[in-house]
């Protein structure tokens, strides 16, 4: 298998449903995600490999990470952490661990157990709707006490919104039904930028076609990207690890990642880290269609990307490197784009 970038140019407006069955008649306005989940991507890439072989295994193709690229290397984008506090005027801040003895842990009810206590009186919100600059990733991996020097930018900024009004329809006398229109929420790039990701796949996989993406089938362009550009996105993407070792990391959420039973990644399953807090998303469901089984895919709670959990490690070392969390977690693995993630030692006080 061949490891690289692929980047997906749409050519029109894309609907991503958040996974929740729209009722028509009942409802008017269907929800819908700006950004793509993982699976809708890896669905439409491995839609190539499945057209020409109905047999060819599911992790023939495999995806990590799934960004935002503008007209270089440096316009590349990720969902914003969300333990950045931001005050109105969008000054950033720090925070302290602050220990609650009454919850013991995280759970998906909403507003419960935020456990990060930012370093200022002021008030403050979280970064949702922002993305962080790849280029700033490390500064913000690195950073103590100033998150001010790092890149945000809104996702309207890059993601615009577009609305169509749509109606029901009989099916047989062909004329719409009265009480069913409804509003369809539309995500449209803005001119010079594509979704790009990181992606293993066959030797023989097409150097560029036209795929279907969306809830409504629209058509975009992929391609692989060329060799040169792929080095340079590695030297941004190369990111220099602390040295010290440490028992507290900080883990930080790059895709939407799969939750277990109490509402913890699940991608923590029999590894030795125990959550201790976190600053997170709303979880929310997802599922999917099975088109090989022809019958709709589970559904699942997951956090949304930009999640940061504080980890305790649990393991008999005591304390490890950045290398060896890495390690224990699965670090750069690719699947169908869940659970990616970065990982560094927490230096956040403890109160």
């Amino acid at each position: 298998m061949a490891i690289g970038y692929l980047k997906i140019t749409p050519f029109d407006g894309l609907f991503f449903g958040k996974g929740r069955p729209f009722s028509i008649g009942d409802e008017s306005w269907t929800e819908a995600e700006l950004l793509p989940p993982p699976g809708v991507v890896w669905g439409a890439l491995f839609s190539q490999l499945w057209y020409r072989d109905n047999n060819t295994p599911l992790d023939a193709l495999k995806i990590g990470r799934i960004m935002l690229l503008g007209e270089n290397v440096m316009h590349c984008y990720l969902p914003a952490p969300l333990d950045m506090f931001m005050e109105e005027e969008a000054r950033r801040h720090h925070h302290n661990f602050h220990w609650q003895d009454e919850h013991g842990f995280i759970t998906k009810r909403e507003g419960q157990n935020v456990l990060l206590k930012p370093l200022t009186d002021e008030k403050v919100e979280l970064p949702e709707g922002y993305l962080l600059s790849m280029g700033s990733l490390e500064a913000y991996m690195g950073a103590h006490e100033d998150f001010n020097t790092l890149e945000l930018s809104k996702v309207q900024e890059i993601v615009g919104q577009e609305f169509k009004i749509g109606i029901g329809r009989d099916a047989h006398r062909r004329t719409a039904e009265e009480g069913k229109l409804y509003t369809v929420h539309f995500s449209h790039l803005q001119p010079g930028y594509c979704f790009l990701v990181e992606a293993a796949y066959p030797d023989d996989y097409p150097d560029s076609g036209i795929l279907k993406l969306g809830g409504e089938g629209k058509m975009a362009r992929f391609e692989k990207v060329k060799e040169q550009e792929a080095d340079e996105l590695k030297a941004v993407f190369s990111l220099r690890l602390p040295a010290q070792k440490a028992d507290f990391f900080k883990l930080y959420l790059t895709s939407p990642a799969y939750l277990d039973e109490y509402g913890h990644p699940a991608l923590l399953k029999d590894k030795p880290f125990r959550v201790e807090g976190g600053v997170t998303g709303k979880p929310y469901l997802l599922g999917g269609f099975d088109y090989k089984q022809r019958r709709p895919k589970p559904m699942r709670y997951v956090a949304p990307a930009g999640s940061v959990y504080i980890l305790e490690y649990t393991g008999s070392a005591g304390s490890i490197s950045t290398q060896q969390a890495q390690s224990e977690l699965g670090y750069g693995e690719y699947g169908q784009g869940y659970n990616q993630f970065e990982i560094i030692p927490y230096d956040g006080d403890k109160e």
